[in-house]
């Protein structure tokens, strides 16, 4: 009798064919309030950084400047076909980069047309873009609710590893918020809903190509969304959706896959055999690091700091090594299971979540598991794959125990003859039916629906608060010298005087720029931010070694070019001598 009940109440035929709407559907009113609210919540963040960024007076430096050169390259005759540089490529003999440029090219337009700041705002617009379109696809799964989902998922990310926000215009910030939305879309597509397949297409290749380590989860969120949803449309449909999303691949990778044709070797062959031959710290740790995500205080309630402090390393290393593999092994055997149970008992919504929550938990394992020992720093900003990927597992599994707690509830209210609360869906599916024990048509009471209306406009309200809190937060952080710019703020101040002492000592003609300073962090961004100053004033400048590297073969020094070498010195200050 208990068990007949506890399927019954588990069972969600709201997915299937021939399911009825709600009975008590939110008031017009309250649907765009709670939609707008989600929106503006997910957006704040980004917008707030954006501001602050601005009045601080951000302009690129490092990765950022590497990026608005190769943006602003989109349009020339030499367009790139290959993503950013990878720093995992030093010693193998052949350099090689992030899977393709779409990154390029969609900042290209912003980059031509505010060559300082376009790659910061321009990089804000794609993951407001990425959000609302997470949120949409979220909304169509599971309303309201799930789009709440999608916007704490953005505001956790916002928080803890706060670089997403203050400096999106980093690959792996603008990557992991375009990977969260690939999540969102093929959960929405594995639903049955497959006209968002486009999407999913589109979004995982953005995430892709942004960092090597979404390609992987990527590409399998596609394809298991297409899996899931043709199994879930019980009725045949149009096609024209696989059209679209097949067109919007090739289009995605067509620059990736040339250049993989006329590279000896490609880009591609080059980062696989990286990836194949290198010492990788194996299955253990990546299933360390899944647990680290899962298991009690997990990673991405704590604070990151993508410095390269090595303090702040260490600390995430031993978050990470001091859980137990076996722990990873169990999230992973758990989710199988829920999604086998879900699926046997018609709760269809939570097998769907439960099975991409399987893959991107498993890839992730991967993921890790292939990160070369070499190249174990990159950890400090890479471990923001998992976040994501985390917070999915918790949702699978609290909605999973909020589903048996409620079905066990109404099976007790059943076996002791007490009437059983009923939503309001329920009540209208059995008033539909034509079988016997219908029952009669529930209007509810006009309290409830004033409860219901009440608590949606404070749901609205909530949502909004969470956002704006997430953007205080992120916006507080801006200041910190490892997150708003890489090198810090100082090397923000220092790119004009060393750009305006290079074109003093040597006001034209080619050079070659070298920066010495008192780390890597400043050389690196003080180069490709004075780098790019140069070039975007119409400078012909190329990089001393290894600072060409990550802006390709044709900024290696040529003969003839006359060497510079900024010198960054204590206060800070630079001084521009000839030579190296």
């Amino acid at each position: 009798m208990i068990s007949t009940v506890a399927l019954d109440s588990i069972s969600d035929r709201s997915g299937e064919s021939g399911a009825l709407p709600p009975l008590d559907q939110p008031s017009p009113p309250l649907r765009i309030a709670s939609r707008v609210s989600c929106h503006v919540a997910g957006a704040i963040a980004f917008l707030v950084a954006l501001i602050f960024d601005l009045a601080h007076g951000w302009r690129p430096t490092g990765d950022d400047a590497i990026i608005a050169q190769r943006a602003w390259s989109v349009f020339s005759v030499h367009p790139p076909l290959v993503g950013q540089f990878s720093t995992g490529s030093g010693g193998l003999g052949h350099t090689f980069y992030d899977p393709g440029p779409l990154l390029f090219w969609l900042l290209a337009i912003p980059v031509r047309v505010d060559p300082i700041h376009g790659v910061l705002w321009g990089s804000v617009l794609l993951c407001l873009a990425a959000v609302a379109l997470a949120i949409e696809a979220a909304w169509a799964f599971r309303g309201a609710a799930g789009a709440a989902i999608v916007v704490l998922f953005v505001t956790v990310v916002a928080t803890t590893q706060s670089f997403v926000a203050v400096n999106p215009a980093w690959n792996p910030s603008v990557g992991v918020v375009w990977f969260i939305t690939a999540i969102a879309l093929a959960v929405t597509v594995a639903s049955g809903k497959l006209r968002w397949w486009p999407a999913l297409v589109g979004a995982a290749s953005i995430a892709a190509q942004a960092h090597l380590e979404f390609s992987s989860t990527a590409v399998g969120l596609v394809l298991l969304g297409l899996g899931l949803g043709l199994a879930r449309r019980a009725k045949p449909q149009k096609r024209g959706w696989l059209a679209t999303g097949i067109g919007v691949g090739a289009v995605c990778w067509i620059a990736p896959l040339v250049q993989q044709l006329n590279g000896h070797p490609g880009n591609l062959t080059t980062a696989w055999g990286w990836l194949g031959h290198r010492p990788t710290y194996g299955v253990k740790f990546g299933l360390q690091c899944l647990a680290s995500v899962t298991g009690p205080h997990p990673l991405w309630l704590s604070r990151q700091n993508r410095g390269s402090n090595f303090d702040g390393f260490l600390g995430l290393m031993s978050h990470i090594t001091g859980r137990s593999e076996l722990f990873g092994v169990a999230v992973l055997a758990l989710l199988a299971l829920i999604a086998t149970g879900s699926w046997i008992l018609r709760r269809r919504d939570i097998a769907t979540l439960a099975c991409v929550a399987l893959l991107v938990g498993t890839l992730a394992v991967w993921t890790f598991s292939s990160l070369p020992q070499a190249s174990i720093l990159s950890i400090v900003y890479s471990d923001v794959v998992l976040w994501p990927v985390g917070m999915l597992v918790w949702l699978v599994c609290l909605w999973t125990a909020a589903a048996i707690v409620s079905a066990a509830v109404r099976a007790l209210h059943r076996w002791s003859g007490q009437p059983a609360v009923r939503t309001a869906w329920r009540r209208r599916a059995r008033t539909a039916s034509d079988g016997p024990g219908a029952l009669p048509a529930v209007t509810p009471a006009p309290s409830g629906r004033r409860f219901g209306t009440a608590s949606g406009w404070l749901g609205a309200i909530g949502i909004l608060l969470v956002g704006v809190a997430g953007a205080t937060v992120a916006a507080g952080t801006v200041s910190d010298p490892h997150l708003g710019v890489p090198g810090g703020w100082s090397a923000v101040d220092l790119v004009p005087s060393a750009a305006a002492d290079v074109n003093q000592i040597h006001p034209r003609g080619p050079i070659a720029l070298w920066v010495q300073g008192p780390n890597s962090d400043v050389e690196y961004s003080v180069a490709y931010g004075v780098i790019w100053q140069l070039r975007q004033e119409g400078r012909d400048v190329t990089a001393a070694y290894p600072h060409w590297q990550p802006l390709g073969p044709a900024a290696a020094p040529g003969p003839g070019e006359t060497e510079l070498t900024v010198h960054v010195g204590a206060g800070p200050r630079v001084v521009v001598t000839r030579g190296q």
